[in-house]
């Protein structure tokens, strides 16, 4: 269990049966909201829960079954792209439910949908007897890539769910999700603020200074993954040097050229999400006041509408589906 998650376990997991049988996670992305459904999923599927909710160290059956992804009444809906990221093994389950057509696709890139093929047989599965005797538990992570038909496949089955099964639902946003899914849910916000706990794990996990990962988790907007991920490529992230090279760049004294060589390294997209928050540092330390030369050279070139423009403008590629264009000529 992530320390920044444990008390939002240990009240979640507290209610034990009254937990709602259909509950949507809400978090900012990064935030690892899919592990805390995984950890409310075992306790739901423990048959010790009501003696003790919050213990994560069970080594019962059913919680041995889990653990080892092996639980039969523990069904994961997600995207092939969420599976082939690291830091998910957590979500393996939901392999069962991927369609096995890659091979005759065009083009093997990881799907970024949940699709109808993978509802029907869920729906399926979750509507015969669970097979330990304590329940099912499913888990759709993230619903906002739900498409259309397979948000609809799925409304009945909300609407009056077999018993004893219950749905946890992870989203960063209500507004991204379709009205008859959201109303059919109770909502948790995760709001999450463990900063001391979150720098800790970052130093650990990037065996950095305290200050480095404060900043990182700074420019993240408190993201703990999103930190951790941008702190792996440090030629960028964290160093006065990447601020340097866009007030050199502004200023004509870098080309783009030399400053893309520069940043090649680091893939494109955490390159754009660091850029976009140092616009937004750039605009703050323009209006408030800074004595970061780098800041004050950028906000002197570009001034807020400008930095807000090349904030928008990273912002679209970052919208797009990944591979969908060449990330180097980018």
């Amino acid at each position: 269990m992530y320390p920044w998650l444990t008390t939002h376990f240990e009240q979640l997991s507290a209610l034990n049966n009254e937990l709602p049988s259909k509950l949507l996670l809400l978090a900012d992305t990064g935030t690892g909201k899919s592990f805390l459904a995984y950890e409310l999923a075992r306790n739901l599927l423990c048959p010790n829960k009501n003696n003790e909710p919050s213990k994560t160290d069970c080594d019962c059956n059913s919680c041995t079954l889990f653990r080892s992804h092996n639980h039969p009444d523990y069904h994961v809906l997600t995207t092939e792209a969420v599976l082939a990221k690291e830091e998910t093994e957590h979500m393996s389950g939901g392999m069962r439910y991927i369609p096995d057509d890659r091979r005759k696709r065009s083009k093997g890139h990881p799907r970024e949908i949940i699709s109808i093929d993978q509802v029907r047989p869920l729906v399926d599965e979750i509507r015969a007897g669970a097979n330990l005797g304590f329940g099912k538990v499913v888990t759709i992570s993230p619903a906002e890539s739900l498409n259309t038909n397979a948000a609809n496949a799925l409304l009945k089955v909300l609407e009056e769910p077999p018993s004893e099964t219950y749905f946890l639902i992870t989203a960063n946003s209500s507004h991204s999700l379709a009205p008859t899914i959201l109303s059919r849910c109770a909502c948790y916000r995760l709001h999450i603020t463990n900063d001391h706990a979150i720098v800790d794990w970052l130093v650990a996990r990037l065996s950095c200074s305290r200050s480095h990962a404060q900043e990182l988790l700074k420019y993240t907007g408190g993201s703990p993954f999103e930190a951790l991920e941008a702190g792996q490529y440090t030629n960028i992230v964290g160093d006065s040097s990447f601020k340097s090279d866009l007030a050199a760049l502004v200023t004509g004294v870098l080309s783009p050229m030399e400053a893309s060589k520069r940043w090649l390294d680091s893939p494109v997209r955490i390159t754009l999400k660091w850029l976009q928050r140092s616009m937004l540092a750039t605009v703050k330390a323009g209006i408030e006041g800074s004595n970061v030369q780098d800041l004050t050279t950028i906000y002197r070139v570009l001034g807020p509408d400008g930095c807000i423009a090349v904030y928008q403008e990273a912002g679209e590629y970052l919208q797009w589906p990944p591979r969908s264009v060449d990330e180097e000529l980018f």
